[in-house]
């Protein structure tokens, strides 16, 4: 008789258990089905797909193969890397190509094909080398186009250099501000100080910690990207926090957090502040402004154009986003910038007032990152952002006989997008 019962026990158990997993597929089912993008989803790269560098501090691996999905607001494309450690096509030897540099604006928060390299390559019919590095700035763009005309063997014909107004600045201050550990990319150094620019540089001990915290998030957010009941438990834990603090019972977890925000965007708002307040950022823009003319003289040497493309952050376009900060001045570095270009005799395109003009200004809370130019969470264009500038720096191209043209109908295939694009907007 016992044995029965306890059989009658475990069959009932394995049931209950059985039920609870099906109970827990369900709702997966339908939260992915039902629900888009329930909280912010923050994409990592590989292992491996980053080297350590000895000059540069960190580069992208040469051939990395087509085996890794990039994630960024929960939506994932493949991306990898060709024998010039470039997220590109090979290269098949083509004469006088663009050389695209930048960041990881550059490198691509899109699909491959709908990156503002590729757009630019479709839309005026010529090789463009796409090249950025995430992370890089001036400095190690330079060292990068100098590596890859060796490479090659090939002077490219025109130079385009992405210059990310948010950051350039900073990450050549704490050059080089990245390093591998165990094929993973991780900060070697950062501003420790926003009043005095100390730097605080990790050691070997202290990048292995980090690692360890990394590979713990990286488990979180594989649950995250992965289990969407995950990212509907997680987003009910900060809402209920968030009301806690609202209603007075953990007003101490919310100022933290208020005050770690709000360092945090102080930092990364550093280059709209004035020297006078920061002096050492007098000491910053000279060093980085230096760089910039070496880049325009290396252009020269090898008989090559040189274009920089000035790269708003989204809180530059859309005036709603900005900070009320008044010592903040979005249009500060922009200037700066501007002066310099136009004293050396540099070509520049400043993409903010275009960007300005084309998006939609309504206040709200969010971005729409289908709609809008930039994604809701994260910080770079989305498909349509890197459209937008892919047209636009194809025009200045063509309108400025920056390259020697075959398609003498680009220019005004481009005008009639643009224009497209403006009557979308406007209705």
């Amino acid at each position: 008789m016992s044995r029965i019962k306890n059989k009658n026990l475990w069959i009932n158990a394995g049931l209950t258990v059985i039920s609870i997993l099906v109970t827990l597929v369900i709702l997966e089912i339908i939260l992915r089905v039902a629900v888009v993008d329930l909280r912010p989803v923050f994409s990592r790269y590989p292992q491996h797909y980053f080297k350590a560098d000895k000059e540069l501090g960190y580069d992208i691996n040469e051939k990395y193969g087509r085996k890794f999905e990039f994630m960024v607001e929960g939506k994932s494309f493949p991306v990898w890397s060709n024998e010039l450690g470039c997220y590109d096509e090979p290269y098949r030897g083509e004469k006088k190509p663009i050389l695209l540099l930048g960041d990881s604006f550059i490198w691509g928060y899109a699909p491959f094909e709908h990156k503002m390299g590729a757009v630019i390559e479709k839309t005026i019919s010529k090789r463009v080398l796409k090249c950025g590095v995430t992370g890089f700035e001036t400095n190690g763009e330079l060292i990068k186009a100098k590596r890859i005309a060796k490479l090659t063997k090939i002077e490219p014909e025109l130079i385009i250099v992405g210059y990310f107004i948010k950051n350039d600045l900073t990450e050549r201050w704490a050059y080089p501000n990245r390093t591998v550990v165990d094929g993973y990319l991780l900060e070697q150094t950062g501003i420790k100080s926003n009043v005095t620019g100390e730097r605080k540089h990790f050691s070997r001990e202290e990048l292995e910690e980090q690692f360890r915290k990394y590979r713990r998030k990286r488990l979180k957010q594989w649950f995250s990207e992965n289990l969407a009941l995950y990212r509907a438990a997680d987003n009910a834990i900060k809402n209920i926090k968030t009301m806690a603090a609202d209603s007075g019972i953990s007003r101490k977890f919310a100022l933290n957090s208020d005050i770690k925000r709000s360092k945090e965007q102080e930092r990364e708002l550093i280059p709209m502040q004035s020297p006078e307040k920061y002096p050492w950022l007098k000491e910053a823009w000279d060093t980085h402004l230096s760089d910039i003319k070496e880049f325009a003289d290396y252009a020269k040497s090898i008989k090559a154009r040189l274009l920089f493309v000035v790269i708003p952050d989204k809180e530059q376009v859309y005036d709603f986003l900005k900070s009320k900060n008044p010592d903040i001045d979005y249009e500060l570095p922009n200037k700066i910038l501007k002066d310099f270009f136009v004293k050396n005799g540099i070509e520049y395109l400043d993409l903010m007032p275009y960007f300005k003009k084309i998006a939609d200004q309504s206040p709200r809370k969010y971005l729409n990152s289908e709609n809008d130019l930039y994604y809701r969470n994260d910080g770079h264009w989305n498909i349509k952002g890197n459209h937008m500038a892919g047209l636009l720096i194809s025009k200045y191209i063509l309108e400025n006989a920056l390259i020697a043209i075959t398609d003498k109908a680009a220019l005004s295939k481009i005008d009639m997008e643009l224009q497209k694009i403006k009557a979308q907007r406007s209705n």
